[in-house]
């Protein structure tokens, strides 16, 4: 990912320092997210510096992810809570105006990219994206957690401002913004390599924000429109 000179947080809602446990997590979303669930045990954690006294106290691989996964799963949501206060206002108000609705959507996607963008969170959004790869019973830890605190309003939200109200479209609009944010996270070199082949440059991640959230909230405007361009 682009080194965004942001003053070096260390988690999803911008802690400072971290604790042993905090490290040792830290360490674990990022094995799952580069090595593979499969291909990584207590030992291995251990030997990439985690504190021998946290480690201790599980028992197995599979228990330390699934704490790792509740701990990252916790982050998401105050991260998220934040992010979605004004959007959850709006849907719970009575008689709020479609401009209003328009402005909270746009704050709501900006903040997503935001979140997903940022260097130090680049480990959740890359374990989230790869929930087939974790044990079945915790495969589902980090999808829902998202879903209840970003997915599910993000739809609401697309809902609430279309003039044709149609729940389906929301749902598949909502999972495609988050799959094209996903993108640029997932596979930063082949977008690289779209934007070198197109412009001649690498890509500006800030400028990008800027394009990717007016594309979405015009294509939501568009695409849900009484009078549809096309």
């Amino acid at each position: 990912m682009p080194n965004f000179n942001y003053e070096n947080p260390t988690n999803i809602h911008g802690g400072g320092m971290q604790t042993g446990e905090e490290r040792l997590f830290s360490l674990v979303l990022d094995a799952l997210a580069y090595d593979g669930y499969q291909n990584m045990t207590l030992e291995g954690i251990l030997s990439r510096g985690a504190d021998p006294e946290a480690v201790g106290r599980y028992e197995s691989w599979e228990a330390l992810c699934e704490r790792a996964l509740t701990d990252a799963a916790e982050r998401v949501t105050l991260a998220y809570e934040s992010a979605t206060e004004g959007a959850r206002a709006y849907l719970s108000a009575d008689g709020s105006s479609r401009d209003e609705g328009l402005k909270q959507l746009e704050r709501l996607i900006y903040r997503h990219i935001y979140l997903c963008f940022h260097p130090k969170n680049r480990s959740y959004v890359l374990v989230a994206a790869g929930e087939s790869q974790l044990p079945q019973h915790l495969q589902r830890i980090l999808p829902d957690v998202l879903h209840r605190q970003f997915g599910s309003v993000l739809g609401e939200l697309i809902t609430a401002v279309s003039e044709v109200k149609n729940a389906q479209m929301s749902a598949m609009m909502a999972c495609s913004i988050c799959g094209a944010v996903n993108i640029f996270v997932q596979q930063p070199i082949y977008c690289r390599n779209l934007f070198v082949g197109e412009t001649r440059e690498k890509p500006n991640y800030a400028v990008i924000e800027d394009y990717l959230n007016n594309y979405f909230l015009r294509a939501v405007v568009a695409n849900t429109a009484i009078n549809k361009p096309f």
